[in-house]
């Protein structure tokens, strides 16, 4: 379990701090509470986008951090000279880009780069987000992959909250496989190093299992978002 973590319950939900770079912006809070906005989170390696494909196909539109995160560290973008500042020149490619996997091994053996990198990551990544929830502001439905949704305290300001589970020793072969080199011991400390799963199913609105075949995913991910929209099966 990582440092520094604990756990409140009320009514059923994981109650965490929210940022107070997210309670600033009122208007975005205000477009996440309409209906239809739905955060999916979930571990590493627990098939999160796999999920998020099959909402797309059911209809729902899709934002997801990671790409946003992406985005505000490519070069001119809001968070690169930050970023650099923060971990230093030898981050930087000879093309001018960000060494993802330097950073990753970095930020894995230092909690506190890691910490810092997210202090500047999430808030920009939270801005680009309320442009995006704008501009889909027509559309009924809208999937916002979070995967530190709970870390990161955010999970307040969803209504509904979609959580994909796997088991552990899945997840494990999921990720060595994934990062060639990376061996069971490395992978495990990848896991440890987000939320355990009990707090985040107690803090969910669904739970979709993605420890079976595809086709049992999809089956659940249908289910979930009819229950999620009051549709009926055809």
């Amino acid at each position: 379990m990582p440092a520094g973590f604990e756990e409140e319950l009320e009514l059923g939900r994981v109650v965490t701090e929210p940022p107070q770079w997210a309670l600033n912006r009122p208007d975005i809070i205000e477009e996440l509470a309409r209906p239809g906005r739905v955060a999916l989170t979930g571990g590493i390696a627990s098939g999160k986008s796999t999920v998020a494909d099959i909402f797309q196909s059911l209809g729902a539109a899709h934002i997801d951090f990671d790409l946003l995160a992406r985005r505000v560290v490519e070069p001119g973008g809001p968070g690169f000279a930050a970023a650099v500042d923060l971990l230093g020149p030898g981050v930087v490619n000879s093309d001018g880009t960000l060494d993802r996997p330097k950073i990753a091994g970095l930020i894995f053996s230092d909690t506190g780069l890691k910490t810092g990198l997210e202090k500047i990551i999430h808030p920009l990544c939270w801005e680009l987000m309320g442009q995006e929830l704008t501009a889909l502001a027509d559309r009924l439905g809208v999937v916002i992959s979070v995967p530190l949704l709970f870390e990161a305290g955010l999970e307040t300001f969803f209504k509904t909250i979609v959580l994909v589970f796997v088991e552990t020793e899945i997840q494990i072969k999921r990720l060595m496989k994934r990062h060639e080199g990376l061996d069971r011991e490395g992978a495990r400390r990848l896991i440890d190093n987000q939320w355990p799963a009990p707090p985040k199913v107690m803090g969910s609105t669904y739970v979709l299992n993605n420890s079976g075949s595809p086709a049992e995913a999809a089956c659940q991910a249908e289910s979930i978002w009819r229950s999620i929209n009051n549709l009926k099966r055809p």
